[in-house]
């Protein structure tokens, strides 16, 4: 089963999905698996936190995404690798 929920103009503040294991005979398990991520963005609808999970603080983030002057994505920042450094496509 898949859950979206989207705030008021339409970003993606949550997304669920659950799943069973299957054993070693590719039969599935008893194990219901989840995979829950959260998402929070700006005053601009630009993404900052992507792939995160709530706490009482907030949403924390995994992938968090950081912007330049001229609002043009520069960093984003995560557990995949590091930081990456997203090139200007024109």
């Amino acid at each position: 089963m898949r859950l979206r929920s989207e705030d008021a103009v339409g970003n993606v503040r949550r997304e669920r999905a659950d799943f069973d294991y299957l054993n070693t005979g590719g039969d599935t398990s008893i194990y219901l698996a989840a995979q829950e991520k959260w998402f929070a963005y700006d005053s601009m609808n630009r993404v900052v936190i992507a792939n995160g999970y709530a706490s009482s603080g907030g949403i924390v983030g995994d992938t968090q995404v950081r912007y330049d002057a001229a609002g043009q994505r520069k960093t984003a920042t995560g557990s995949f690798t590091g930081t990456t450094t997203i090139a200007n496509p024109n």
